[in-house]
């Protein structure tokens, strides 16, 4: 057993990449996972991964039970909340799904805090905090994509190099498989190998 967020540090990567390709091995996977990380895929049913650098093949058991956290519920957090008030100014929600942060935006305004002093900051917003205002601050260049939770061409590239490789290890011989990467490099447009 290890910990660490999403498996997306720590010690756990080594021990995922030590222990995935067996299959007598089940990895227990505790709590929400958020879209794009290395848990994430892995409830998901990817069947190959990239730890450190290296292609992993899954074979272990994956399951998990979403209904352990570390985090209060939707009560508890709203319960936590409003015993800190009256709220002179702002509360910020930064740390959350979108869709879970609107909820909670709205159970608390349901609840009794003004919506007005609820602030949900986009990704990579800046603000200066004051004893009399908060002030959003026009900051540099935005550091990340409002999707980087989500899946992009990043995503689709590791899949098809992932995908791409098991064609290769899955043809019956070397003529086979070099007739597949003068395919794919036709279709790209690129030189054709040299073999």
């Amino acid at each position: 057993m290890a910990a660490s967020g999403m498996c997306d540090a720590g010690r756990i990567r080594k021990h995922l990449k030590r222990h995935l390709w067996d299959r007598r091995a089940t990895v227990l996977i505790p709590g929400y996972q958020a879209s794009g990380t290395l848990g994430r895929l892995l409830v998901e049913g990817a069947r190959r991964v990239k730890i450190q650098g290296e292609d992993v093949v899954v074979r272990a058991r994956i399951r998990s039970m979403d209904v352990y956290s570390g985090h209060a519920d939707a009560q508890g957090l709203t319960d936590w909340a409003l015993a800190r008030g009256p709220v002179a100014g702002k509360v910020f929600l930064a740390h959350g799904e979108p869709e879970a942060l609107e909820a909670l935006a709205a159970r608390l305004a349901a609840n009794g805090l003004p919506a007005g002093q609820i602030v949900i900051p986009r990704l990579d917003a800046t603000f200066r905090l004051t004893r009399a205002a908060i002030e959003p601050v026009a900051g540099p260049a935005r550091l990340l994509a409002p999707a980087a939770a989500r899946e992009d061409w990043h995503n689709l590239r590791a899949q098809l190099l992932l995908d791409l490789d098991e064609r290769l290890a899955a043809a019956p011989n070397d003529a086979d498989r070099e007739a597949l990467i003068a395919d794919l490099s036709r279709r790209l447009g690129g030189a054709q190998p040299g073999f």
